[in-house]
């Protein structure tokens, strides 16, 4: 039978494991784009790129909670309403926080993609998760939270 999913089966865990070619690095690829925007202090006709940058990472900690709550449906879990719960969060955090002002809502991004990294480690951990989604977490996570930081630091800055 054709395999549309290029899965990895790991039968002694009787578990799957993929990622996808783009989803973690090729992604990004836009906060990178816009950090150096930001650098460069461009404007866009729609608002700045720190605005943008801040949009961006709002919508990637709202996906992280989806993955979160993925995780939390595809297994028996002892303790339900806390991996609910947490998968949450980070959408509750980060769409107010675009009403802050550009760097503390900046900041208030980077500090729970933080957060929600050592969720993702624990989860690792506790064999909720497959190792491989600690490792990509891991590296994306820095690079999120260094173009969040460069922005922060960008936008004190003096023009």
């Amino acid at each position: 039978m054709f395999d549309l999913w290029p899965l990895n089966h790991d039968k002694t865990q009787n578990r799957n494991s993929y990622t996808s070619p783009g989803s973690g690095p090729g992604g990004s690829d836009s906060l990178f784009g816009l950090s150096g925007a930001i650098a460069l202090r461009l404007q866009t006709p729609y608002g700045s790129a720190s605005l943008w940058l801040a949009a961006y990472g709002a919508v990637i900690l709202s996906f992280m909670g989806g993955a979160q709550w993925g995780l939390a449906t595809g297994k028996v879990n002892s303790n339900p309403w806390r991996a609910f719960g947490v998968s949450v969060i980070p959408a509750l955090v980060a769409w107010p926080a675009l009403f802050l002002p550009i760097t503390w809502a900046l900041a208030t991004l980077s500090v729970t993609f933080a957060g929600l990294l050592a969720y993702d480690l624990w989860t690792v951990r506790q064999g909720q998760a497959p190792a491989w989604y600690g490792q990509l977490r891991l590296g994306l996570t820095a690079a999120v939270v260094l173009c969040l930081t460069f922005a922060i630091l960008a936008n004190r800055a003096p023009v």
